[in-house]
């Protein structure tokens, strides 16, 4: 008698070291992996980037296809994928999952992903205070180009776009050759990072999501409370939440988890928020650990609900 075998793919997106140990303790019946997807350009047309990160993944899941029947000769084991994207990554995650619903009749055997996790993942966009920390480095960044004199008619554009690229891109620091470069530069990345600010395909965004019975969806974002003592090290203004997101709207907030974190900044707290040694690790590690097994739970219902139609 043949044995099924399934196997999960666990694909990082942007910037994990990811392992599967702690994933194979309560799944005897499937193979766990972990695949950290290379680094990519965070410039250019984001649909581009979506499209390169779908073939790669194709690839991925058709090799594992593979190794299942050529390992247990049978095709009755699946490849499941579940997605973790980390600030951005989670976006790329998110459209990666749509583009296949959407070309559903024109794409052979789609990957089989059963769940999206984001990690600090800018769904609605930055937080404003994050947004207008942009703004000021864009001042900073205009008036450096001004003295170099290659800025004539360029002012205006320069100081919107090349500080919100800087601010949200994290490019600390510009080799300016030439006036056509500025261009080239800001207009690249800007591309990218440009549908955080189209506040209504964000919000089509998120509905498509959750609208997918198949997909389990959910965000960990991190969150410092106000500091009265020490407000120099926030970018924040008031005593405001201090997030590095924009929080959800009050019906979306059930796919959303706070982290709480004892970190310098909201900048901080969104970079390391994966630092094993940082207080709020150990808590974070177990309810991303938690969901993943919520994911599967919620496949296998699934899957039993149409085996008895």
């Amino acid at each position: 008698m043949s044995v099924i075998k399934n196997k999960l793919l666990l694909i990082f997106i942007h910037g994990f070291k990811g392992h599967d140990t702690n994933f194979e303790e309560t799944r005897s019946n499937l193979d766990i992996e972990s695949i950290v997807y290379p680094t990519y350009n965070t410039k250019g047309d984001f649909k581009v980037v979506v499209n390169e990160f779908c073939e790669w993944l194709e690839i991925i899941v058709k090799e594992r296809e593979d190794e299942i029947k050529f390992d247990y000769r049978n095709d009755s084991g699946q490849v499941l994928v579940c997605l973790f994207g980390h600030s951005m990554g989670g976006i790329l995650g998110a459209d990666a999952i749509l583009k296949y619903r959407i070309n559903s009749s024109v794409i052979q055997n789609p990957p089989k992903i059963i769940g999206l996790i984001g990690f600090d993942t800018p769904y609605y966009g930055l937080h404003e205070e994050i947004s207008s920390i942009a703004i000021k480095k864009a001042t900073n960044i205009t008036q450096s180009i001004k003295s170099s004199g290659l800025l004539t008619g360029f002012n205006a554009l320069a100081t919107i776009t090349v500080g919100c690229v800087a601010g949200v891109a994290g490019i600390a620091g510009i080799a300016i050759l030439n006036r056509q470069k500025i261009y080239e530069w800001v207009e690249s990345h800007l591309k990218y990072v440009g549908i955080l600010w189209n506040f209504e395909e964000l919000e089509k965004r998120m509905e498509d999501i959750i609208s997918l019975s198949d997909i389990t969806f959910h965000c960990f974002y991190t969150q410092l409370l106000p500091n009265e003592e020490d407000s120099s090290s926030s970018f924040f203004t008031s005593s405001s939440t201090r997030t590095f997101i924009s929080l959800p709207p009050p019906k979306m907030k059930k796919y959303f988890s706070t982290i709480e974190c004892n970190l310098k900044d909201e900048i901080d707290a969104h970079i390391d928020m994966f630092k094993v040694e940082t207080e709020h690790y150990p808590k974070f590690r177990q309810e991303t650990f938690q969901k993943v097994n919520e994911i599967l739970d919620h496949w296998e219902t699934m899957r039993l609900s149409q085996l008895e139609y």
